[in-house]
């Protein structure tokens, strides 16, 4: 029988542009991003449509889901 585990982090604690934000989590061998959304993060509740769009291709782009 296989197990196949991944873990997230919840990024709360870095407010790193998303790019490098998702870069970091990947080379400290997360598979996953719990991303906040509130002001002064990454995601914004505001501009949340636009900002999510980014920010999930900046994870794809590091191989992050």
């Amino acid at each position: 029988m296989s197990h196949n585990v991944s873990f997230t982090v919840f990024t709360k604690a870095w407010k790193s542009p998303l790019g490098e934000l998702a870069r970091m989590v990947r080379e400290l061998g997360f598979a996953g991003i719990e991303l906040p959304v509130r002001p002064g993060y990454q995601v914004e509740p505001a501009r949340m449509a636009d900002d999510l769009v980014v920010a999930v291709k900046a994870f794809a782009d590091e191989g992050l889901k």
